[in-house]
């Protein structure tokens, strides 16, 4: 703590002092210090006794032995702590301002406040002393009672002050250079005197208010200017403007010569600025720069149109600035902004189908697109008028660069143009593909398309087109039963192609296999199928197949078109291949397991198997149709062989076909034969007994076989309808004209023309059971039946239209066009319509 006792008096003095404080030659101490109503300080001592140590203040505080004040702020006197705050003054004073001051022990002041009435009044306690001075909070001051508190003019022109005692004093004329008692006279910044610091409401001089017109929105604080005096220039600064100056009415105002004199506005007068404006267009040409004057209206140039895009306006830091009052204070450069356009594309899948009917795209900016789906065929992109625009992810291979909503479309065929895209038709196996261009295969290691489990389900159209020079070797195969442009289909379309020179040669490879040109296995089932349309049309194949001899365990089938189908339509089909030592071997399929349609198709191309051969069908496992088809070529089998098909087991339906090749079959099994449309349809077991009908055909080929006929070999039942044959038929067990063997059945309007030879049975028609009729029969070779009967009815003639019976081979005439199934002449047999 601060040590405030003083040591400068001498000691003698010191000594009297104490003694008056405690008494002389007594030993009793002080227990306590306190400042009594008069302002003294009071010792009290441990006797009882007190004694007035005299007035409070600098002078009692700087004779006391020691002083110091505790950490609460109470003086410690002597040792003794007391409950005297240090915070209490220990005087007063007035300053130059006549402002009351507060001092305290530790020479620390205080302001107070202007000293008057309104500050007395504030003040815990003040009086006055006898001698006229104030005690202010106990402590006496030398602030006399004669301070003015106002001052006044009375009627004389005389002032008068009134002290803060209530006092009045006459001080002299106000006009005086210095009344009585007055020390300082100012004037107020409102034109009022004050006196010795003491504003009155005496006007000393005259005050106007200068009020200012900014001419915006902006606002200056009036001046409130004494009489002749200046005007402080106000600041201002106007966005877009520059001050000319500040007028009063309309006179320009000079601030450091003009003085004010009465109320009055001055207004601020602007020149607007002005600034150079560029324009920056990314997409077009650059506008002529221009100039504008702040805050006047401008129009803003226009730009031309950009295909894809809107003009969003011409733009400031991020900011569109349009026509109108220009507020850029600078010079500026406006960007045009472009926002691109968008656009609704409909998706038309075809016959396929898309998750989305529309897709909206932005103009130049990348976008996908969905993949629709088809049951066949391949999605290699959507396209607009023929052109790609995606590719097959939906992904765009440009920008969007259209500038109108566009409808896509999708072309599910893939177009061939060479090998490599040939080659596709092995990656989509559901494939359209339709040829562009004739394809030669020759030097390519062919790998047939398709496998079992995989195989092609889709479209080829050969659009005219051949594939040409597809050579197989089945040396150069390992762990393949399945040989051809494809391995295996189910379900797929071909039409209008030519497979043009086609060569298969096999080795002893120990393993049954399938060949055919268009494919090895067809695995396609109409069955379970409501379709009625043949899925394969127009194609033509030939070449040559050798097949190498091998094991009847391991049967080899072979067909121009098929190895092996399940139940299939062919229509417009043409073969010229030559097939050699297959098992099964025919001029479109090599068997059948269910069902096959032939339909306007035909076979040049000579067959030579080791057990069924047929110029269409080898052997068929349920039911075989034909009509307006044909065989050219010699058909050659150790079992039974057909012009049209070799074996049937169960039903055969033959309309509107002929051939013309030599059948011949060396079997010696009666229920096999050789036929010059069906070898035989005959099976011992199954529910259905074996069946054929054949109308509107013919045969003029040669028939060869233990068992032969004119057009068919052997069946159970029979139904033959305007049919005949030209060529010579040899069997030594059974053998017709027309049919070997049959146990039932009706025969009618039948010739058979061609010679019968034989050592056992012989028919002129054919062998039938007496379950079998014959109605309008003919030939017209001399020999008769050896069998005892006479199945037919001997003609000299053989051509004509009604040589025979009236109608004959008229069945089917179609009035519409009045055209029959048969064309006449009179020198040679009747043809079908259609040849």
């Amino acid at each position: 703590m601060k040590k405030i006792g003083s040591f400068f008096v001498t000691l003698g003095i010191m000594l009297v002092m104490i003694f008056s404080l405690v008494g002389c030659g007594n030993d009793a101490k002080p227990t306590s210090y306190y400042i009594n109503n008069e302002g003294n300080l009071i010792v009290v001592l441990d006797d009882g006794k007190e004694n007035d140590l005299g007035e409070w203040g600098e002078d009692i505080i700087l004779s006391l032995g020691e002083i110091t004040v505790s950490s609460d702020g109470y003086y410690v006197i002597n040792g003794v702590k007391t409950k005297i705050s240090q915070e209490k003054p220990v005087s007063y004073y007035l300053d130059s301002n006549n402002n009351l001051i507060a001092k305290y022990a530790d020479e620390s002041t205080k302001n107070l406040g202007q000293f008057g009435k309104n500050l007395i009044e504030s003040l815990s306690t003040v009086e006055v002393d006898g001698l006229g001075f104030y005690v202010i909070n106990g402590v006496k001051t030398d602030i006399t009672t004669k301070i003015p508190d106002f001052y006044t003019i009375n009627n004389n022109g005389h002032l008068i002050v009134t002290y803060l005692d209530g006092s009045t004093a006459d001080l002299g004329l106000i006009g005086d250079s210095l009344v009585n008692g007055v020390s300082s006279v100012e004037i107020s910044e409102d034109g009022f005197y004050i006196i010795n610091g003491i504003k009155t409401d005496i006007v000393a001089i005259d005050v106007y208010t200068v009020s200012f017109n900014t001419g915006y929105s902006a606002t200056v604080v009036s001046q409130i200017i004494k009489d002749g005096y200046k005007v402080e220039k106000p600041t201002l600064d106007r966005i877009g403007y520059t001050l000319d100056g500040w007028y009063c009415n309309n006179e320009e105002w000079h601030f450091n010569s003009d003085v004010v004199k009465n109320d009055m506005t001055l207004s601020a007068k602007w020149t607007a600025n002005e600034y150079t404006v560029d324009f920056v267009n990314e997409m077009g040409t650059n506008p002529v720069s221009i100039n504008v004057a702040f805050d006047s209206n401008v129009t803003l140039p226009t730009v031309d149109e950009v295909d894809g895009y809107t003009f969003a306006g011409w733009y400031y830091n991020s900011q569109v600035v349009n026509n109108g009052k220009w507020s850029i204070a600078t010079n500026a450069t406006l960007t045009a902004k472009w926002t691109a356009n968008e656009y609704t594309i409909t998706l038309d899948p075809g016959a396929g189908s898309v998750s989305k009917a529309t897709v909206n795209v932005t103009y130049d900016e990348d976008f996908t697109l969905p993949v629709p789906t088809n049951d066949y065929g391949v999605f290699t992109g959507w396209l607009y008028n023929d052109e790609p625009i995606t590719d097959s992810t939906g992904h765009s291979l440009t920008k969007w660069n259209f500038t109108s909503d566009i409808t896509l479309t999708v072309d599910w065929t893939v177009k061939i143009y060479t090998v490599e895209d040939l080659l596709k038709m092995g990656t989509y196996l559901n494939g359209d593909f339709i040829l562009m261009n004739d394809i030669d295969l020759s030097g390519v290691n062919w790998n047939p398309i398709g496998i079992n489990s995989a195989p092609f389900t889709g479209h080829l159209d050969g659009n005219g087109h051949k594939i040409s020079n597809l050579t197989i070797d089945t040396s150069n195969y390992t762990n393949r039963s399945s040989f051809g442009l494809f391995g295996y289909i189910s379900f797929a379309t071909f039409e209008d192609l030519v497979i043009e020179d086609f060569e298969f040669t096999s080795e002893n490879i120990e393993k049954t296999y399938y060949v055919g040109a268009l494919a090895g296995i067809d695995l396609t089932d109409l069955s379970s199928s409501t379709n009625e349309e043949p899925l394969i049309k127009g194609i033509t194949t030939s070449g040559s197949y050798v097949v190498a001899k091998q094991s009847s365990s391991y049967p080899v089938y072979a067909g121009g078109l098929f190895g092996k189908v399940s139940f299939e339509i062919i229509s417009n089909c043409k073969n010229f291949i030559g097939i050699t030592n297959a098992s099964y071997a025919g001029g479109l399929v090599g068997t059948a397991t269910k069902m096959m349609y032939a339909l306007n198709s035909s076979n040049e191309g000579q067959i030579n198997s080791t057990l069924y051969a047929g110029g269409l069908l080898g052997k068929c496992g349920t039911a075989f149709y034909a009509s307006e088809s044909s065989n050219k070529a010699d058909i050659t089998s150790v079992q039974a062989a057909g012009g049209l098909v070799g074996s049937v087991d169960y039903y055969a339906v033959i309309t509107l076909c002929y051939n013309t090749g030599n059948i011949t079959s060396t079997t010696d099994n009666t229920f096999l034969g050789a036929g010059g449309l069906i070898g035989c349809c005959y099976s011992t077991g199954g529910e259905a007994l074996p069946s054929v009908e054949i109308s509107e055909s013919y045969n003029r080929g040669n028939i060869s076989a233990p068992c032969a006929g004119g057009l068919l070999g052997v069946t159970y039942e029979i139904k033959l309808t305007n049919v005949y044959n030209a060529g010579s038929v040899s069997g030594n067990k059974y053998s017709g004209s027309i049919f070997a063997y049959s146990s039932v059945g009706s025969v009618k309007q039948c010739l058979g023309s061609g010679s019968v030879s034989g050592s056992a049975v012989k028919s002129t028609i054919g062998y039938g059971l007496t379950n079998v009729t014959f109605t309008d029969c003919y030939h017209t070779f001399s020999s008769t039946s050896n069998f005892g009967k006479v199945t037919g009815t001997y003609i000299s003639s053989k051509y004509g239209s009604t040589t025979y019976t009236d109608n004959m081979f008229w069945k089917a005439y179609n009035e519409s066009t009045g055209k029959g199934s048969w064309i006449f002449s009179d020198n040679d047999y009747p043809k079908l319509f259609w040849e």
